[in-house]
């Protein structure tokens, strides 16, 4: 599969290995995928390329490996609101911090909320763009500079 865009993302994630023996070959490993993509027809296509790949694995292995994919969490890519993502759009602007628009795909509450409530998120930059990792560092005027924003766009959307 091509994503000329460079879009999708695929993180193997958690990994339990049995019986995790230093000495010993594995008789069950188990992981987790996380595919992302604004697409709800690209991460299907994506997902079907993985069981593509994982019945070619065991027919080469002869039966002599099962593989089950389960899918534990699957939700549609979320739009948050138009309004909402203007409105942080124009405060970013307005207090000249600089900023571009980003897809996320974690589940994060908004995805939830979003559902039932206008919803958009404020990311700030991460050390060499590590998130979600032990590694995540925000520098703190980066902090700052994200809740100027969320205070600003809040303020001009309250006040009409």
């Amino acid at each position: 599969m091509i994503d000329p865009e460079e879009t999708l993302r695929f993180t193997v994630g958690r990994i339990s290995v049995h019986p995790n023996a230093p000495n010993s070959v594995a008789d069950k490993v188990t992981f987790s995928i996380d595919l992302r993509h604004p697409d709800e027809k690209t991460l299907d296509e994506a997902s079907d390329r993985i069981a593509q790949v994982v019945e070619a694995v065991e027919l080469a292995e002869h039966k002599s490996c099962k593989i089950e994919i389960k899918d534990v969490a699957r939700r549609p890519p979320c739009q948050f609101h138009t309004r909402l993502t203007e409105s942080l759009s124009e405060a970013t602007k307005a207090l000249s911090i600089p900023s571009k628009s980003l897809m996320s795909g974690a589940f994060h509450d908004a995805q939830a909320i979003a559902s039932v409530a206008p919803t958009a998120m404020v990311f700030v930059p991460c050390r060499l763009g590590i998130s979600h990792n032990p590694a995540e560092y925000a520098d703190q005027s980066d902090l700052f500079a994200g809740a100027k924003t969320l205070a600003a766009a809040s303020y001009s959307l309250v006040k009409g």
